[in-house]
């Protein structure tokens, strides 16, 4: 009898256990002389892994990777080419009711495997060969790529700050963004950006990571405030203030709303290694919902400023702000720059430094977060220490972005189109994995466990379940063969396999996308 009592008590144990896997090594030690998160070694040794220092040092880490060069130009251009208010609601809401639960998931899955996202499969299955370890190759292999291209971004971004501070573009701003966005010029101060990227992940977590953050972070909020302020300032300012923020529902489309889940999950660095690779650094006690909440939130509101910097900009020098002038990547560096132009000296320099600053911390801070992906890979996986890790992950990403700094087509493809579409397929690969692959009680356990704070899955995990893997399967197929002209209100829409064979001067087929008919000529 007492055998049997022992063996359901251990059954007992046993379903209780929040999964029936061995469990991932613990981030600290829990004697109570373990030493603190900047104490602990860059390569893993005895379990124990370098994190953050503090809570503030993740939160400001994550909303750095978030708020990017994402936020501060592609939110602004997919505003003006996508309805402007309509957009913004659109985003506002995705970021809420879809970003925060897929952010919750995708930490999940980080902190409770501790491991880079290739590793991570590995010990969350139990099983060193699952075939999950390919999204996990994914997921690093995506922030690789797109730091290849964002990279040349940040580049700019820098060319400008000096070009600003010297008034270099003003006589000629067409001309210096020809220079600019393409050519050897572009791969020099790609050059740069690669280097000073990896000089600041050389050092640990806590000591290279968070203290960049640490002193970005507040900068960059505070200068686009003040940027904001000083645009309301301004003569003329009401047509973009109105463009912004008075919503016209016939610009509620599907190509709207693909375009609002593609800049949600690009602002908030979702399914692309990033945020699980920097989750796998926090202890258990922190609650992940508190933290993506605090995060998706900065982001939409720094997103929001961005918008009412610089929409009342562009109208009161005259620029037309409808979907028919589609904006490009280059909004901030054409007409933008040729506002701070026409501002003169000392007035442009001033507010064209400011905004470029501005822009490159914004950058630099996501281009440290998409580097650290696979810079873990090559610590936990292949024995490297972290300098030589670096080192190698961005010289790699340096030779893979060359193509791109030579064709102004190229990168434009690779920041939109194709990086939509992989950021989709990782994000329904996370929901499915959460919502199908592990058992309800486990996934509910990893997304809730903490001393205090908020808990969502109740929420969360029917979201993975049932709703994600439907509304991000049916946009990745629209993304790849393009949307119906009867979803797009009759706007044209080109497939990722349409511009792919484009990309290399053929015609691509018309799979799904809408091709309007021309106008009948009057008679």
């Amino acid at each position: 009898m007492a055998t049997k009592k022992r063996s359901t008590t251990t059954r007992k144990a046993v379903a209780k256990t929040p999964e029936n896997l061995p469990p991932a090594e613990p981030l600290m030690p829990v004697a109570e002389d373990a030493p603190a998160p900047s104490e602990l070694p860059d390569k893993i040794e005895g379990g124990q892994r370098s994190g953050f220092g503090s809570r503030l040092g993740f939160i400001l880490a994550a909303i750095g990777s978030a708020v990017g060069f994402g936020s501060i130009a592609r939110f602004p251009m997919n505003a003006a080419n996508n309805g402007g208010a309509m957009f913004l609601l659109m985003y506002a809401f995705i970021m809420v009711v879809i970003g925060i639960p897929m952010m919750v998931a995708e930490f999940s899955l980080g902190r409770s495997a501790q491991k880079n996202t290739a590793g991570a499969f590995a010990v969350l299955t139990g099983d060193p060969k699952t075939r999950w370890r390919g999204a996990g190759f994914l997921f690093f292999i995506l922030a690789a790529f797109i730091l290849s291209y964002y990279g040349i971004l940040t580049g700019w971004t820098l060319r400008y700050l000096l070009g600003s501070l010297s008034g270099a573009y003003f006589s000629d701003p067409d001309a210096y963004l020809a220079d600019t966005v393409e050519g050897p010029i572009t791969l020099l101060w790609f050059a740069i950006t690669m280097v000073l990227t990896g000089w600041a992940l050389t050092s640990k977590i806590s000591k290279g990571i968070e203290k960049v953050n640490l002193f970005m972070m507040p900068t960059l909020y505070l200068i686009i405030i003040g940027l904001a302020i000083y645009a309301a300032t301004l003569p003329n300012v009401g047509p973009g203030y109105s463009y912004y923020l008075s919503p016209d529902l016939t610009a509620f489309t599907l190509p709207v709303f693909t375009a609002a889940i593609g800049q949600a999950f690009f602002s908030l660095s979702l399914a692309q290694g990033a945020m699980m690779t920097y989750s796998s650094y926090i202890p258990k006690t922190s609650s992940l919902a508190s933290n993506a909440a605090i995060i998706s939130g900065s982001t939409l509101t720094f997103a929001t400023m961005c918008g009412f910097m610089i929409f009342p900009l562009l109208a009161s020098f005259g620029y037309a702000l409808n979907p028919e002038t589609p904006a490009g990547l280059g909004l901030i560096f054409g007409p933008l720059a040729d506002t701070f132009a026409q501002m003169g000296t000392p007035t442009g320099q001033i507010v064209g430094t400011l905004f470029f600053t501005a822009t490159f911390f914004a950058a630099f801070t996501s281009a440290v977060s998409l580097a650290e992906p696979a810079i873990a890979y090559f610590v936990e996986e292949r024995g490297l220490d972290r300098r030589r890790s670096a080192i190698l992950v961005c010289a790699l990403i340096y030779v893979l972005g060359i193509a791109a700094s030579f064709s102004f087509g190229l990168l434009d493809f690779e920041s939109l189109a194709l990086t939509d579409a992989s950021i989709v397929l990782g994000g329904l690969l996370i929901s499915v994995y959460v919502g199908w692959f592990s058992p309800m009680a486990v996934a509910r356990a990893r997304m809730d466990e903490c001393d205090s704070g908020l808990k969502i899955s109740s929420f969360a995990y029917p979201m993975m379940r049932y709703v994600m893997p439907v509304v991000l399967g049916v946009l990745l197929l629209f993304q790849i063969t393009g949307t119906p002209c009867f979803l797009s209100n009759d706007a044209p829409s080109s497939g990722l396999i349409e511009q792919v064979v484009n990309q290399f001067g053929g015609s691509g087929p018309k799979v799904l996308g809408c091709s309007p008919a021309p106008p009948v000529a009057a008679p």
